[in-house]
This record gives structure tokens, sequence and C-alpha cells, in this order.
């Protein structure tokens, strides 16, 4: 049942963590404003109040080869959601740009005005896109570099801090070591068995009491069944990175957002990226920034380490883990929590009350 409002809004996630920037800003748009919020999200927007169309793991791939086993997926879900066009009076996209700039060039032939939280990172590759994203009425980005880099191209950014710096507590440290091998099972399969390996040889010289595993939502635990049956050493299994990383001293890492996570709760991180052999040469040709882990393309410094390809090793792994100075990785962590704050209204909120007064529309006088 639409609101009284009759303002209708199409909202688009990605992937895991897309579906927790969008949870917050749905939550404000459904129970404080009254929006009809439907599109593609997860578990989190269900429970803000989002009406799923798609769901987020049938969008979940990475990479060039690696994506090619879920295009009917990708393709039958971008079906559904250009249809959904027809049947709202605005957009709002986070993330997923191979998705989400199709949808942007689709909604712009309707007249509807877009938003894109989390734009492509076209400061790190295909720059070639920005041209496109440029043509948003409104973009909202998590990190100050991202909106210099915007800005510096002569297109406005509003910068919004990050979620995860209001919701992530610094706890004191455990004495167990969290792997969290990422949101995508092809991904998850490429790592997982490195972190086991390098989390025995941690178990071994007594760096660390225990393994746990945080399984992103995204993906089933019968996915990576004979990963953990081949595993020599035990490891417990929870169902998101703040449960893993509530008991840690230290994680392992895929690339992504779960880095920043580990960090802002004070939890030193080695960051790993392995790809399929086609798609890390590309890589290497056309990415541009120079670190992997968020946290340290905030600072502009390799405060953490980090591995990429052939360089995750065990030896690396258990090398740069116990390289880290907990002082100074202390230090990094409030540095990073500190850039990604702003006082006032909670994320959600703030993004929210943006979206509704974006560009040419005030979509807030339909309510």
């Amino acid at each position: 049942m639409v609101p009284a409002s009759d303002l209708r809004l199409l909202c688009v996630a990605g992937e895991a963590s897309g579906d927790r920037l969008l949870a917050p800003v749905v939550e404000h748009l459904v129970g404080d404003r009254g929006v009809y919020c439907q599109g593609a999200g997860g578990t989190h927007c269900a429970s803000a109040g989002l009406d799923v169309r798609v769901d987020v793991s049938e969008l979940s791939a990475h990479g060039l080869v690696e994506a090619l086993p879920a295009l009917p997926r990708i393709l039958k879900a971008y079906g559904t959601l250009k249809e959904r066009l027809r049947h709202v009076d605005a957009v709002l996209l986070v993330d997923a740009p191979e998705l989400n700039i199709r949808l942007l060039r689709a909604a712009g032939d309707l007249g509807l005005p877009v938003a894109w939280l989390a734009p492509p990172q076209c400061w790190a590759w295909r720059s070639s896109r920005l041209q496109e994203v440029s043509r948003a009425d409104w973009l909202g980005s998590l990190f100050p570099f991202e909106v210099e880099y915007h800005r510096g191209q002569g297109i406005s950014t509003t910068f919004v801090g990050h979620p995860l710096a209001e919701s992530t507590p610094l706890t004191p440290p455990g004495t167990a070591l969290a792997l969290l091998p990422g949101s995508r099972v092809g991904t998850v399969r490429r790592l997982l068995p490195i972190m086991l390996e390098a989390g025995a040889a941690l178990l071994r010289r007594g760096r660390f009491s225990r393994l746990i595993l945080g399984l992103a939502p995204t993906v089933d635990q019968k996915s990576i069944a004979d990963l953990i049956g081949a595993s020599t050493v035990e490891v417990e299994i929870v169902h998101d990175a703040p449960a893993a990383l509530r008991p840690a001293g230290a994680a392992l890492a895929g690339a992504g957002t779960v880095t920043l996570e580990a960090v802002l709760a004070g939890r030193p991180v080695v960051t790993l990226a392995r790809l399929n052999a086609l798609t890390a040469a590309v890589a290497r040709r056309v990415v541009k920034t120079p670190h992997l882990a968020l946290p340290n393309l905030i600072l502009g410094r390799r405060a953490f380490p980090e591995l990429f390809q052939e360089a995750v090793t065990v030896g690396a792994i258990v090398t740069g883990l116990e390289a880290i100075d907990r002082r100074a990785a202390f230090e990094a962590a409030t540095e990073v929590r500190k850039r990604l704050t702003i006082e006032g209204p909670a994320f959600g909120a703030r993004v929210a009350e943006a979206v509704l007064a974006m560009g040419k529309r005030d979509l807030g006088s339909w309510l």
C-alpha cells in the first residue's frame, strides 16, 4: 500500500555493502517521511521498509571473468528494475556501477531525477564513466578524497560521511583472529583457503586463541562447506563482520568495505585481494589508485599492510600482521574515524533529506 505522500522512490543497492548503506536511508524515508521505497536490496533494506523486488544476492559478482556466471541473473534483475522506473517519481542508486549506470541512462530517458550514493570510483579506474555519472542530479560521497577528485573535474558532489564511523564502536581487543573474506562467493572461495592456512600458522605461533569466520549475508555457508571441511584448523562461523570483530584482536580481510569496518572497530587488518588471472592483468593496467585498502586510501598512506595476487602468501600474511605497531594502528584508526565523521543528523536522515531536495525538483514538496 502506497503511503499518503504519494512519493514513490526506486532504490537500488547492488551488493551487501550497498544494502547496509541504503538501509538507514530507507528507514528514514519510509518511517519518518512516508515515502514508498521499492527496488533492490537485502535483509537490512527489507527490515528498514524497502519493498524488495530484486535481492542483492542475485547481483553479487566481481571482476571480468568472475562476473560471467552471474550475467543472466544480472540481466534479469536489470529488466525488472528498468520496468519499475515507469512506476516511480525518482531514483536513488547506491554503488553497483555496472548495473546503475544503465539504470541512470534509462531514468534520464524518462525524465526522472536521480541521486547516486557512493558513485563509481572513477578516481581509481575508468575515469571515462565520470561524464555519465555527472548526469545524476545529486552525488553523495562517503570519502573526502573522492569529493575533491569530483570537484577537480567540475562535478558537484556532497560529502555525506560514512555510516560505519557512526555505528562501529571502538572496543577493547580480544584474542581471536577474524577472517573476513568478502561478500561474493567467488571472492570468498579464492581467499578463504589462504586465510585459514595463515590463521593456522598464527595459532601455532601463539598469536591468537581461535579463528572466527565472518560470513556476509550474501554468502551461503553451504557454498564454502568443502573449504571448511578441507581445512586442518577449526574455525568458528558467525554471520556478519561485527560478530567476528568483537572478540578479535586483529583481522584478515578481503579488499572492500569490511577493511574499513575492522579498522574503525580498532582491529589492525591485513587486506588481501586475489582475482582471476585475466582480471588481475587488466586491473594492473587500468587501476590508478596507490592503495588497495580503504583505510589507506582515506589516510593517503600505507598505514595497514595490503597484499595483491601472487603476493598473497601465508608467509607474507603472517609477517604483515606481526609487523603492525599497535599504537600506530590505534592512532590511524582514530584519524580514519575523524575524517569520515560529520556532526549533526545521523547518516540515514542526512542522506534522505539531501535526496528529497536534490537537483531541479524539490521532492520534499510531494510530502
